[in-house]
């Protein structure tokens, strides 16, 4: 249970099915600043580490998504996932409801989820129950821009951030896609 928190930028992965996506040559990292993290996160953020995910299952299994990690504190981290849009819309409804299980699968160890919906994608606060308190809290953004599935989320073990904080980190990474 404790790698809980890295599993949603991999749900991009069966949410969004496709070949990894190319952020031209500045990578992944350059779709926000350390400044604009740590604005958003009100904590010191370290640069960026550039990172490749295969996919383990699911419609992408085997390709690979970019990514970058900024560590913020001691437990603390904001990432950023991405990988080329591609599938039917079917492929995409089934690998929702793959996810939204995922979801259920943490609800009923006592996991609440806040969720809001922003058109192509949707944010959520995700608050492990009292009885785990080795788990991070877990806000993160979900969704597709410009022909990329990105997910943009911060987890940590001691501050809950709230969903308008990373919708705006999701707003500027995604709007700095080429």
């Amino acid at each position: 249970m404790r790698s809980t928190w890295r599993l949603l930028p991999i749900a991009l992965g069966l949410v969004v099915p496709g070949v990894a996506g190319a952020q031209g040559k500045a990578g992944v990292c350059s779709l926000l600043t350390v400044k604009e993290l740590a604005d958003a996160v009100g904590m010191a953020v370290d640069e960026g580490k550039e990172n490749n995910t295969v996919i383990p299952s699911g419609p992408s299994k085997g390709e690979t998504m970019r990514g970058c990690m900024w560590r913020v504190g001691d437990r603390s981290a904001v990432s950023i996932s991405m990988i080329a849009a591609r599938g039917s819309s079917s492929d995409k409804a089934a690998a929702v409801a793959r996810l939204n299980q995922v979801f259920d699968r943490l609800k009923a160890k006592g996991w609440t989820r806040q969720r809001e919906s922003f058109g192509s994608y949707a944010c959520s606060l995700m608050t492990p129950p009292s009885t785990e308190p080795s788990m991070p809290n877990m806000t993160g953004c979900m969704g597709e821009a410009k022909g990329q599935g990105i997910s943009v989320g911060f987890s940590s073990g001691t501050t809950k951030l709230p969903i308008g904080k990373v919708k705006t980190l999701f707003d500027k990474a995604t709007a700095r896609i080429d």
